[in-house]
Order: structure tokens, then C-alpha cells, then sequence
């Protein structure tokens, strides 16, 4: 029971000396920083503007056009004829007598 109440205490203790340090350790805290030295300006000349050169013009020499050639003609294209081969008419094969068979009994 002492060892959490002593627990509690040195718990208030660092937050009281956390929250005091910086106010009291920093003497310029809430101050302007002292002014810094700048250098006056000095007045520049005026600003000159190189001129502006112009590239030089090159003369393409006229391209010519070939003739237009009249379009070539193509014939339609034609099936070949189609010849049917002659009709065969069927080989028909004589009968086939089977010798009767004797069965074994």
C-alpha cells in the first residue's frame, strides 16, 4: 500500500519539475530575439535583354508530282469448269452358299 502511494507521489513530484524547468531555465523564453543586421540593397542597372536573332530561312526546292497513271484494268475472275467423272456402275458380287454345319450334341 506505501509503495503505491509513494508511487503517486513521485509521479506528482516529475510532472510539477517537468511543467517548472522551462519557464525557469530559459531566462530569454517570452523575449523578441535581438534584431539581425541586414545589408542595404543596392540599386541595380537596368536589365538588358540580349537581341534576338532570327534563324536563317532555307528554300526548299519545289517537289514535282509524279504523272497520275490511268488504273488498270483487271478481267473478273472465272470458275473452270467442273467435269464429273463417269458413273461406274456397281460390282455386284454372286452369292455365297454356306455348307450347312452339323452341330455336336
Amino acid at each position: 500500500m506505501e509503495s503505491s502511494k509513494l508511487n503517486a507521489l513521485f509521479f506528482i513530484f516529475m510532472l510539477v519539475i517537468s511543467s517548472a524547468a522551462p519557464i525557469l531555465g530559459c531566462p530569454t523564453c517570452g523575449k523578441k530575439p535581438p534584431p539581425k543586421h541586414t545589408k542595404p540593397k543596392t540599386p541595380k542597372g537596368p536589365i538588358t535583354v540580349p537581341p534576338i536573332v532570327k534563324p536563317p530561312v532555307i528554300k526548299v526546292p519545289p517537289v514535282t508530282v509524279p504523272p497520275i497513271k490511268p488504273p488498270v484494268t483487271i478481267p473478273p475472275i472465272v470458275k473452270p469448269p467442273i467435269t464429273i467423272p463417269p458413273v461406274i456402275p456397281p460390282i455386284v458380287k454372286p452369292p455365297i452358299t454356306i455348307p450347312p454345319s452339323s452341330l455336336p450334341s
